[in-house]
């Protein structure tokens, strides 16, 4: 039997003065957009179960358990993607790896000018089959890119935070295609290829 890999997931466009902001990834030595797996709930695993799907034995710890990485037999991938679409029982919001990566870091008397953000869904992800050289398997990656709209206040308060805060970057478009960033010190930091992701046309809109 075919197998296939889904990893479905969402980064975070997010411009300061036409530069993009980045985070330091916790498991690669690299910088990379806001954002990550998109997590299913209890409710799902009923269906999951009967469609064959496993979560991806490489696990990365608690924080990724119900995360939407799975590996389902692909006589099955049409009966995923309806569900993955219909919204059923998983995560269509933004919020959690917004506050868990960036409002985290924010000043607590400054968070609560983040209470509200407007979320644009820029592009949605891709259910395009292709073969995955690193895990040796067919695989999906639906990758939904997500942009927000921030006050001047909002911008000012991050910028500040970037300043002090060395798990966050603010790169130009070039840095991004490059592959990577030099700091003040001359010191060149590596930018996850996945980031060239946020580099996309608008599309549609959502509140977090």
């Amino acid at each position: 039997m075919d197998y296939i890999r889904v990893s479905a997931s969402y980064l975070f466009n997010i411009k300061i003065d036409n530069k993009y902001l980045l985070v330091k990834s916790e498991r690669r030595n690299q910088f990379q957009p806001i954002g990550g797996c998109y997590k299913y709930f209890p409710e799902a695993e009923k269906f999951l179960s009967s469609i064959g799907a496993t979560p991806e034995k490489k696990s990365n710890g608690i924080g990724s358990l119900m995360d939407l990485r799975l590996i389902i037999p692909q006589q099955q991938l049409d009966s995923f993607i309806k569900w993955f679409t219909s919204g059923e029982n998983r995560e269509t919001t933004y919020d959690r790896e917004f506050n868990e990566e960036l409002i985290s870091l924010i000043p607590k008397e400054k968070q609560q000018l983040f209470n509200i953000i407007q979320a644009k869904k820029q592009n949605s992800g891709s259910f395009d089959i292709f073969f995955d050289k690193e895990k040796n398997l067919k695989s999906i990656k639906p990758m939904d890119i997500i942009s927000i709209a921030l006050s001047s206040e909002q911008k000012c308060v991050i910028s500040d935070v970037c300043k002090h805060n060395p798990n966050l970057l603010i790169v130009t478009k070039e840095d991004i295609l490059n592959g990577y960033t030099t700091l003040k010190d001359n010191t060149k930091v590596k930018i996850g290829e996945h980031t060239r992701n946020i580099l996309k046309l608008p599309i549609q809109t959502k509140e977090l």
